[in-house]
């Protein structure tokens, strides 16, 4: 579908991470660069930060269609969260088997992968629930904001064929089909 900007694709923002003391000030530049897109946004945090995530709805407003909490214990949806935005609370990953756990430095990113393949999970639902696909996923770290606005819409890009992924850093990547 066209939007205001010229684009002509269905992009869907993965916001993934920890909250940071900078949250709000971060997702206000991310919106107003990956926003433009007409981008509904996925987001999954920890349960315990909750109260710095209220201030997404403010910022992201409608283009904010869920958000899931990790928690090792049970969690309520969130007040401030609107009815229109889905709500998903998120177990715990388990820990790596202890032949593993050497290799790894910290959690070896197993936490923030975990929270992706929420955000991914929350995107699919999405998708069943408006029958229609997203034509490009970006992902996003909360503790992140793009320079510039990123073009997304596989019109804006060189011509390609099949997957296609492009990368900023671990910390901004997006793809289309």
């Amino acid at each position: 579908m066209p939007l205001a900007n010229g684009d002509d694709c269905r992009v869907a923002v993965l916001a993934v991470g920890l909250a940071g003391p900078g949250l709000e000030a971060h997702m206000r530049a991310a919106s107003q660069a990956m926003l433009q897109h007409g981008a509904a946004v996925f987001a999954v945090g920890e349960a315990q930060e909750a109260a710095a995530l209220a201030a997404f709805p403010a910022v992201l407003g409608p283009s904010l269609r869920a958000l899931g909490l990790v928690s090792q214990h049970a969690v309520q949806r969130p007040t401030y969260l609107p009815q229109s935005v889905d709500f998903a609370a998120i177990k715990r990953p388990p820990p790596p088997l202890a032949s593993v756990r050497p290799a790894l430095q910290g959690d070896g990113g197993r936490v923030q992968w975990h929270k992706l393949r929420e955000a991914w999970r929350l995107m699919e639902a999405g998708e069943a629930r408006d029958s229609a696909q997203f034509e490009v996923v970006a992902k996003l770290r909360f503790d992140c904001v793009p320079v510039q606005a990123p073009r997304l819409c596989p019109s804006q890009l060189e011509p390609r064929r099949g997957l296609t992924l492009h990368a900023a850093s671990d910390k901004v990547f997006w793809g289309s089909v």
